[in-house]
């Protein structure tokens, strides 16, 4: 918008654009059964929208996403305090982290596998963390892309 500076809103909608894009993109299979399992009345795909919840869609989704992110991040040449490099690296590492040790011990039938489900306190963890570190670091990014541009 020329003439208007920018506030941190605009960059706030931008990248909430841009995540839920990516969400709508990455879960498009899930979105697609859950359209056809509606409107077949309950009928059809109602196990296969479970089996692809409790396999762990939407937390490699949320991971998925975090990565694009993160890599954008670590190309861009923003240089940080160690606080901030910290954060902006570990926080996916970590999810990844979580994330990978809960499918690890599902498939060893260690832990039930409705630790992946929409409920669970893993799932909402990784979702609320994966939004949190897209929308800001995202959004930062943004910034540093338009003051790096600015005339």
């Amino acid at each position: 918008m020329p003439g208007r500076k920018r506030t941190y809103w605009d960059y706030f909608w931008k990248t909430l654009f841009w995540v839920i894009g990516n969400l709508a993109f990455g879960l498009f299979p899930l979105i697609f059964m859950g359209a056809v399992y509606i409107i077949s009345g309950g009928k059809i795909y109602g196990d296969a929208i479970q089996t692809m919840i409790y396999e762990g869609i939407i937390l490699f989704v949320c991971i998925a996403i975090m990565g694009a992110v993160f890599i954008d991040y670590a190309l861009s040449g923003i240089l940080m305090n160690r606080f901030k490099t910290f954060s902006v690296y570990s926080i996916p590492a970590f999810v990844v982290f979580l994330v990978a040790i809960n499918f690890f011990l599902i498939h060893l039938k260690i832990i039930d596998k409705t630790r992946f489900s929409l409920a669970s306190s893993t799932t909402i963890s990784v979702i609320v963390l994966s939004l949190f570190y897209s929308v800001f670091v995202k959004a930062s990014l943004y910034i540093f892309d338009d003051i790096r541009h600015k005339p």
